[in-house]
């Protein structure tokens, strides 16, 4: 670990962190990066489908957007869209004042 840079590991520990959250997992889980991959691997018995859906729906929307209008705020428009269609299809996602 000690040739691997400060940022790469940071990076790594930070996108660990939003997996729970992306997969509409509620684990707590160490602060540290492989324990913490353990205790998701561990829980991944309860991945939330539909927040894991409209999660990967909304990065591939942003992906999409970004590289056919790079000017245009796909970001927001891929937020919005895809928090309006869980609205519309009343979806059971949790959501961050819900926590």
């Amino acid at each position: 670990m000690e040739y691997v840079p400060e940022p790469v590991i940071n990076g790594f520990t930070i996108a660990a962190n939003q997996v729970a959250d992306l997969s509409g997992m509620t684990v707590e889980a160490p602060a540290a990066f492989l324990p913490k991959i353990a205790v998701l691997w561990e829980a991944r018995d309860i991945i939330h489908p539909a927040s894991l859906a409209t999660g990967l729906l909304t990065m591939v929307l942003i992906a999409a957007l970004r590289r056919a209008w790079p000017r245009f705020p796909g970001l927001v428009v891929a937020v919005s869209a895809t928090s309006a269609l869980a609205v519309l299809l009343n979806l059971p996602v949790e959501t961050r004042d819900g926590r």
